[in-house]
């Protein structure tokens, strides 16, 4: 039988790590990170807003259910965030529905997008990001799927005590569930940072995850295809090289040495000798390696076919 764990982000857990490991060992085979800013509660929203609710400032903070959503990621677990339709929760009132829905809606117009055309280039000297072909012309904006999460981080440097996005200290270019569309143009902030981290944990296999690092330089650009086919073109970038750190390096676990997140931050920040924070999982991705990644990279193999040779008769 397939369960479905739904997990409250204010939970009273003071080890992430342990508590993801807890909630491996049960066996479900999915997960969702609810959140109280959509639902079916008040005005809405999921839980209605008690007494207690006014009286805790930090109630609609998502902070600490961003940092598990972003361990079970890392754990290789299937995980929803909620405020997405609750990955497959059925909404309890048309209230809910209606209120998700007008959510999405001020979540697109945040985003300058060309409905009528593709997006192009921008006259500026920031760092654009656009999602979608020059050449494709469509009727309105599509959601990009494909991902199980897709962000972009502010990097401002580097934590080596944790793998994946934590590891990378910074802001978020997008708030946790912002859903991406294509075409899109995204004009991303102007400094104070050190780089740029755009990053998609695929719903297919690791070696399918997007990891574009780039330093802001005006003039170049960025070219490249997710996994699914969308183009992506960046402005003013220069793509930065993660070179492959080996198994068992300086006897870290392989959750973090295959984590392309933190061999970014141990190529560019260097490592000061802290020890991991996080024990290794007990569901280990054995695909997770450098020959899976060159091979995600080589196009498919076309089956040559031999014309059959006429004979006289």
């Amino acid at each position: 039988m397939n369960v479905q764990i739904t997990i409250s982000p204010c939970l009273p857990y003071t080890n992430v790590h342990d508590f993801v490991q807890r909630l491996l060992d049960t066996g479900a085979q999915r997960f969702v990170v609810d959140t109280f800013k959509a639902g079916d509660g008040s005005k809405g929203s999921r839980t209605a807003r008690s007494g207690y609710a006014q009286l805790v400032e930090d109630w609609d903070d998502e902070e600490r259910g961003g940092l598990l959503y972003e361990q079970l990621v890392s754990a290789g677990a299937d995980v929803g965030w909620s405020s997405e339709g609750f990955c497959g929760i059925p909404y309890r009132n048309e209230a809910a529905a209606q209120a998700a829905e007008a959510q999405q809606a001020q979540q697109t117009a945040m985003f300058a997008m060309n409905v009528g055309s593709a997006a192009e280039l921008i006259a500026t000297q920031q760092v654009v990001i656009h999602f979608g072909a020059p050449s494709v012309v469509a009727a309105k904006p599509k959601r990009m799927r494909g991902y199980t999460w897709f962000w972009a981080k502010y990097v401002t440097g580097f934590d080596p005590r944790y793998h994946c996005a934590t590891g990378l200290k910074g802001k978020y270019h997008w708030e946790q569930g912002v859903p991406v569309f294509t075409p899109s143009s995204h004009v991303m902030d102007k400094a104070p940072y050190q780089y740029i981290y755009l990053c998609g944990v695929a719903e297919t296999r690791w070696a399918d995850n997007l990891h574009i690092a780039m330093e802001h330089v005006p003039g170049e650009s960025i070219t490249d295809t997710t996994y699914t086919g969308i183009p992506i073109v960046i402005q003013n970038a220069r793509r930065l090289h993660i070179p492959w750190v080996e198994d068992n390096w300086n006897d870290f676990p392989r959750s973090y040495t295959t984590c392309r997140n933190w061999q970014f931050g141990i190529r560019y920040y260097g490592y000061d000798g802290q020890r991991p924070a996080q024990a290794d999982f007990t569901r280990p991705n054995l695909d997770r390696s450098k020959e899976a990644l060159e091979r995600a990279q080589k196009p498919p193999l076309k089956k040559s076919r031999k014309k059959k040779e006429k004979s006289d008769g």
